[in-house]
């Protein structure tokens, strides 16, 4: 006998929402950001666009310590005991035009802490804005935020900004965007553009590609987890940031104040930090040899005067350079200061990262661990690479 009971009929004018049209893969995203931070506590790994920092806490919806930031507050300290803030907001997408709310929005709140001394403290602090991979014009957004950094005061800005070729036409455009919106937020028609240099060098633009499945910068967290693991533990890098995600997930609307003495006790019991890979081992042999290379470029002609020559605008194209292509070259004449050029130059635009000098001849090896072996460094290339991605950034 035929059942009574009809499936019913699929409707095309009722089809399934997906979670991007609901909002519900922003949710997910901002979790898996907020996510990342609790992991890089818990191993105290070094924090992003601080030099030598951890976290030490997170405040999860800090609107409730009187923030208009209102996503995550990132406390960190540095070695000497010092401490800093990073006043984060989550965005899954933005449109970095004049009528996108989202944008609006973050210049607004971003405005009002950067304004209030209470809040933020120039020079010192940072606002991050974290949101999904953008598009090639990112890398317009990147430029100008990173050549505001570069620039040694709001009048070597102000040059660049009108020198062609230094800036792009489209970066260019995005600081008249940012210049406009800051205007509008302050009521202050006649903003200078010293405060606006000030703004963008504390503004920072990180893209994650959790809204992925193939996630490399999960797959980066869970490696900085499994390195953080006891070797006794049967958990993996993976299953620690299940549980971290997990915890995050149930915190979030709590607004959970967070510091690594909170979480969770079992998580203490398998999980050590990584402060064991920085300060020893591969990484620090590899500074360590490096610094005998560095210790012989000649930045200085003759023994007693002790000469400069005047380069500031080689070393400053060589700096945005470095800074914006994974692989440079820099040729010239033997005895025309390659080195010296290159070494100032990477003092000003990698001041936050370690760099790893070497000499060709050194690799004149069958091998390159056997290379490795000769700087005293007993680890094989394998276990080494991934230290290095403990950092923002690295140079060789």
């Amino acid at each position: 006998m035929p059942s009574q009971n009809k499936e019913p009929e699929s409707s095309p004018d009722k089809l399934l929402s997906s979670p991007l049209s609901t909002g519900g893969l922003g949710s997910v995203f901002e979790m898996k950001v907020q996510s990342g931070l609790l992991a890089s506590l818990l191993v105290r790994a070094h924090l992003p666009f601080f030099d030598r920092a951890t976290i030490c806490e997170l405040q999860f919806q800090s609107e409730l310590k009187g923030y208009a930031t209102d996503d995550v507050l990132v406390v960190a300290e540095d070695q000497t005991g010092g401490r800093r803030r990073q006043l984060w907001t989550i965005k899954h997408k933005i449109a970095f035009t004049e009528k996108d709310p989202v944008f609006e929005k973050v210049i607004s709140e971003t405005w009002s802490d950067y304004s209030d001394p209470k809040t933020f403290t120039t020079g010192q602090d940072a606002i991050v804005l974290a949101t999904a991979t953008g598009s090639s014009k990112s890398l317009h957004i990147v430029h100008l935020l990173e050549s505001a950094r570069a620039s040694l005061n709001s009048a070597d800005f102000d040059i660049r900004l009108r020198v062609d070729g230094v800036i792009s036409k489209e970066a260019k455009a995005y600081y008249d965007l940012f210049f406009s919106a800051l205007k509008e937020v302050s009521g202050d028609s006649n903003l200078s553009s010293e405060v606006v240099w000030r703004y963008l060098r504390g503004f920072h633009w990180v893209r994650f590609d959790f809204d992925q499945i193939a996630s490399q910068n999960e797959a980066c967290f869970k490696t900085m987890l499994s390195l953080g693991l006891k070797r006794e533990t049967s958990e993996t890098g993976e299953s620690l940031w299940n549980r971290v995600f997990k915890w995050v997930a149930d915190k979030n609307p709590r607004a959970g104040n967070i510091t690594r003495e909170s979480l969770p006790v079992e998580w203490h019991d398998f999980c050590a930090t990584l402060a064991h890979h920085h300060e020893s081992g591969a990484i620090s042999r590899l500074v360590e040899h490096s610094k005998k290379h560095l210790a012989r470029v000649q930045k200085h002609i003759g023994k007693e005067q002790q000469i400069q020559v005047e380069r500031k605008d080689l070393i400053r194209s060589l700096a945005y350079t470095l800074e914006n292509h994974p692989v440079t070259l820099v040729s010239g004449s033997a005895g025309t200061g390659k080195s010296a050029a290159t070494f100032m130059a990477l003092e000003q635009s990698k001041s936050h990262c370690p760099c790893f000098v070497f000499q060709a001849r050194e690799f004149a090896c069958s091998h390159i661990d056997e290379a490795l072996g000769k700087m005293r460094i007993d680890e094989p290339l394998s276990r080494a690479c991934p230290r290095s991605g403990l950092f923002e950034k690295s140079a060789f």
